[in-house]
């Protein structure tokens, strides 16, 4: 079997959610393949795609896959590109759940010292203020 077909059997296990099998498919490709640089750093590409924003949520671990792809890879094609892109993809992913679950740990937070919420304010200016300059940058990127 061709690896181009091996590649449409590992998209078929993403598109069916056989996360699991697809993770297994393209391990056994980097090793059938570690001698073809193309197949290869594809292969860690889809497995690093798998792992991070797909199914796992390991961003961190995405994120070293798609770094070396970058750092060894000279292919001719987009794969440089789109590793750089989920690089910070990822980035953003990790800061929205970080950002929820701090919105979702500040909702249980109970505070009677006026000192304490005093501190807890700042925190929440903080957290406003980085929100309002992100607004407002989307607003004039819009106009």
């Amino acid at each position: 079997m061709s690896w181009q077909q091996k590649f449409k059997e590992g998209e078929e296990l993403i598109r069916v959610k056989d996360y699991n099998g697809a993770i297994s498919h393209f391990n056994n490709m980097l090793g059938e393949y570690k001698d073809e640089p193309k197949v290869y750093y594809w292969s860690l590409k889809y497995l690093g795609d798998i792992i991070g924003h797909m199914t796992r949520k390991d961003f961190f671990q995405a994120i070293d896959l798609y770094q070396k792809i970058i750092n060894e890879y000279e292919g001719e094609d987009k794969l440089y590109e789109l590793c750089q892109i989920d690089i910070a993809r990822s980035y953003l992913e990790v800061g929205f759940d970080m950002l929820n679950n701090f919105d979702s740990m500040t909702q249980m937070i109970e505070i009677e010292d006026d000192e304490i919420a005093q501190y807890f304010e700042k925190i929440m200016k903080k957290r406003n203020d980085y929100i309002e300059r992100a607004a407002e940058a989307i607003y004039k990127e819009r106009l």
